[in-house]
């Protein structure tokens, strides 16, 4: 058996340094020109969309440049456009066919138009004709068996299977005029063109000009140049790579380019959430929130739900200790539609007393619920405890009886304030960049200097028991103050809470495993701007709860003499290499981290960096981050008894 040779990664849309002609004279009768540009490869939702690209440029007799340089011109025996799609990589390319004495007013014209096709713009009938016709070019060679295998084992082989035709499908119908555009500007660019002449012997060019190679890439250049950020051009896969757009006045917008699907995942990130809030108001910013998506402009609350439905998208509002977020999910093609939709939100939401009562009825269940549960109960009540009074310590959805008075006006009040704070939004999918910045030039300019809070300080109290009557468990957090967002200390503490976390960490092993203690044991950490935390948690018995707390404190006591095995440490190492990677597979998740890294003034990368540093710390590091932070005299205690 032969082994299976895996074909070599290509960058998919890398192109030469710089605009490249050869020109070769033969013995030939006819001028051949081949024009190349690099494109996406198969699996790219942008594939499809430049075959009918293709088709509607120089597919048949009806596209664009045949009707100009053959039919109106009569420059040209023939001009054709394709795509080739590979699996790493493709091929956008142009082939034309003349007489050696038609070259130069060929050429002239033909660089020109190149120089202006960024903003050619097809009418709804040549692209529904396109479209038609590429997806008929995939059906009809299925009328024979060998065509239907062909087909079929093309989409297996490199594809997966019928799937992939199905998606290739999708994408294909799902291509519109934004789409076109786009391509048109992203593929027809001087600095990537790699151009091949085949003429006749002593072609003549134009006096002074040396070869006919010479003066049809001065020509070229002359009349298609090259784009004014060159280096961004030729950068590897420049068009995937993120882009962030200061526009002023406090508007940040951040474009995180993947066309792998035809889908968009949109983040609005406002500063503010709870600490626009005073003390008595907590929960106002969730009331507001859940208020928000209930009606906008001419659509009441089931309006806005079918327009969502009936588009398969989604636009939500959360809040959080020093943020505002509104986030939207939906397909490509219906980026106008959303956009409307976030913006007649954010500037005209009905507010209106019906859905403020169906809002404090949900908000209140929601209380209820997280008061009757153990571990909701212990993280809903000890971070007003770790921090009275600073909005870190306010409860996210409020108390009952504030909720119950909370009224459409509230919510209003507070929308008026939070919609002037400065904003980030992050887009990431697939788009039109032109389209992205149009609509968001109607949103609202902020008028506000986000607001700056003070470092919360950790209460002198070390002991909270909560109780929870009439159950059989009991829960024991033991919570640890680290530093925050951003610390040197930040890839150490994410590693370290890796290795002792989940079903094969050092916690669990020990205290549930080999000494059963409890029927959960995890850790978990928390940080913000201002400060953080590393929390040990374990859910047993009432009767073992002083040995749970005792068995904590034995782990770290190992930590602090014993440095951790290799073994562990790798673990906790390709756990996070594996988190990180997992995180970063959907849209939504993509964007809503970059949103919140754009308003924490930290570095996009910020994530796969402090991944990247973990992977490079040692066993001593560790041992040294655990006796600075994990002193059980610092720790707090946070019981939820029966």
């Amino acid at each position: 058996t032969l082994p299976v040779i895996q074909s070599s990664p290509v960058n998919p849309a890398s192109g030469p340094d710089k605009f490249s002609l050869t020109a070769e004279e033969g013995p030939w009768k006819k001028v051949h020109l081949a024009i190349a540009l690099p494109a996406p490869n198969q699996s790219d939702v942008r594939s499809p969309q430049l075959d009918v690209l293709a088709q509607l440029l120089g597919g048949d007799a009806s596209s664009r440049l045949y009707r100009t340089y053959k039919y109106e011109k009569r420059l040209v025996d023939s001009i054709s456009v394709g795509n080739y799609s590979f699996e790493h990589t493709g091929l956008f390319y142009i082939q034309v066919t003349l007489d050696a004495n038609k070259i130069a007013p060929f050429w002239q014209a033909f660089t020109k138009d190149l120089s202006k096709i960024g903003s050619l713009t097809f009418s709804a009938e040549e692209i529904a004709r396109a479209k038609l016709n590429v997806e008929d070019s995939l059906f009809r060679p299925k009328e024979t068996l060998a065509g239907y295998a062909s087909k079929l084992g093309h989409f297996y082989f490199f594809d997966r299977g019928e799937q992939g035709e199905e998606n290739y499908l999708t994408a294909l119908r799902n291509t519109n005029p934004a789409n076109l555009s786009a391509l048109l500007r992203d593929t027809f660019k001087a600095e990537r063109a790699s151009v091949v002449v085949v003429a006749p012997a002593k072609t003549a060019v134009p006096v002074g000009t040396s070869s006919l190679e010479d003066w049809m890439s001065k020509e070229a250049l002359k009349n298609w140049k090259p784009t004014a950020d060159s280096a961004a051009a030729n950068a590897p896969d420049s068009a995937q790579h993120a882009e962030t757009i200061d526009l002023g006045k406090g508007r940040t917008l951040i474009l995180l380019p993947d066309s792998t699907l035809p889908y968009t995942s949109v983040t609005m990130m406002f500063a503010g959430g709870d600490s626009l809030l005073s003390p008595n108001d907590q929960g106002l910013a969730a009331f507001t929130a859940s208020l928000l998506g209930k009606g906008n402009g001419k659509l009441s609350a089931t309006a806005v739900e079918e327009f969502q439905s009936d588009r398969a998208a989604s636009l939500s509002a959360s809040t959080g200790k020093q943020s505002f977020t509104l986030s939207m999910n939906y397909p490509s093609r219906f980026t106008t539609d959303m956009f409307t939709l976030l913006q007649n939100t954010i500037t005209a939401p009905s507010l209106k007393k019906e859905e403020a009562a169906r809002v404090r009825e949900t908000q209140t269940a929601a209380i209820i619920a997280q008061e009757d549960r153990p571990t909701s109960l212990a993280f809903r009540r000890m971070f007003p405890f770790f921090f009275a009074g600073h909005p870190y310590g306010y409860l996210a959805y409020g108390d009952v009886t504030r909720v119950a008075a909370f009224t459409e006006k509230d919510a209003a009040a507070f929308w008026q304030k939070q919609s002037k704070q400065p904003w980030v939004m992050a887009v990431c999918g697939s788009f039109d960049k032109t389209a992205i910045l149009a609509a968001i030039d109607k949103f609202p300019v902020p008028t506000q200097e986000a607001p700056e809070l003070a470092t919360p300080q950790w209460g002198l109290q070390k002991n909270l028991d909560l109780a929870l009557p009439g159950r059989s468990q009991s829960h024991l957090l033991m919570v640890f103050p680290t530093s925050g967002v951003g610390s040197a200390d930040e890839p150490a503490l994410d590693l370290l809470q890796n290795i002792l976390a989940g079903q094969s960490g050092l916690l669990f092993r020990d205290l549930r495993d080999a000494q059963g203690l409890g029927y959960s044991v995890s850790a978990f950490s928390w940080k913000t701007q201002k400060n953080g935390a590393l929390i040990f948690y374990i859910g047993t018995t009432p009767d073992k709860m002083e040995q749970a707390q005792q068995g904590f404190q034995t782990v770290i006591a190992s930590l602090h003499s014993t440095p951790l095995a290799t073994e562990e440490i790798d673990r906790g190492k390709q756990q996070m290499k594996g988190d990180y990677y997992r995180d970063h597979q959907a849209l939504a998740s993509r964007s809503s981290e970059a949103a919140t890294l754009a308003l924490l003034k930290r570095p996009l990368d910020t994530s796969k960096t402090t991944m990247e540093k973990a992977q490079n710390l040692t066993a001593k590091d560790l041992q040294e981050l655990a006796e600075k932070y994990l002193k059980t005299e610092n720790a707090y205690i946070v019981k939820v008894l029966p």
